[in-house]
């Protein structure tokens, strides 16, 4: 076993451990870390987009940790321009496209977090691109951690969403 496939198992841990922490700022250190160990896995891999992705993502989640929603709302930004313009320079082959998508769908997300079905279903959707790229460029530590992101996401979608929507009472507005 490599070293870039350990490092592969050590994000698998925090990339997993992190959907468990119920705090916000611990979780972001910990998909700190996890996206840090990514881009040493891709590496290892001659995954070059995968291997920038990741490490700008745990950039992107340490400044998130410590600083406010209106300057994080602006690191984002800049977030987004640097995956599409690494995109665009190291493109080789389409499959190259799948973490730029599940980037972007996961980055925008958070302007759906008052619709939680909504919110798990991006997420779902990026975890999707994630596992068809690491199972593309052959990635055992990626598809497991995909995986069981999916899993859990597409629990909580039945689980949070769907049954206690039903087991809610409907609320009614008035206009006024």
């Amino acid at each position: 076993m490599s070293i870039y496939e350990i490092a592969g198992y050590i994000a698998l841990v925090f990339s997993i451990g992190s959907y468990l922490i119920g705090n916000p700022r611990y979780a972001l250190i910990g998909f700190t870390i996890s996206s840090t160990m990514w881009g040493i896995h891709y590496i290892g891999n001659e995954a070059l987009i995968g291997t920038a992705i990741a490490l700008a993502s745990g950039a992107k989640n340490a400044f998130g940790a410590f600083a406010s929603d209106k300057i994080m709302r602006y690191a984002l930004y800049i977030f987004l321009v640097f995956i599409f313009v690494f995109t665009a320079f190291t493109y080789k082959v389409p499959y190259d496209l799948l973490p730029l998508t599940a980037s972007l769908i996961a980055s925008l997300s958070i302007y759906l977090r008052d619709h939680p079905f909504l919110y798990r279903l991006s997420e779902l959707f990026a975890a999707f691109a994630w596992l068809t790229y690491c199972t593309c460029i052959g990635s055992t530590p990626g598809m497991i951690t995909c995986t069981l992101q999916a899993c859990m996401i597409f629990t909580a979608m039945i689980f949070y969403d769907k049954v206690h929507h039903r087991l809610t009472p409907k609320r009614t507005t008035e206009i006024a």
